[in-house]
């Protein structure tokens, strides 16, 4: 996304508009909800074989932001 096209985003969200706000949610949220829902099933289906050598919070935002970085470079999904 180029940078005009976010201020115009971040202008039209300041004022409320709703459609607006409904299309940065599909955009940046809703694909990372299901990587989420993903990444608890996968911790779920393999409890026995996880190594946690830090912390669970530490693993699984770890873990997430693969799944987030992977998904935005894949659709190459920035504001820049």
């Amino acid at each position: 996304m180029k940078n005009k096209e976010s201020i115009l985003l971040l202008k039209l969200i300041q004022k409320g508009d709703k459609s607006t706000f409904k299309h940065l949610f599909d955009t940046y949220f809703s694909p990372n909800l299901s990587r989420f829902i993903n990444l608890y099933i996968y911790l779920w289906e393999n409890k026995q074989n996880i190594g946690i050598k830090f912390s669970l919070k530490v693993y699984l935002l770890s873990h997430f932001f693969v799944l987030t970085t992977g998904h935005f470079l894949a659709n190459s999904v920035f504001i820049t």
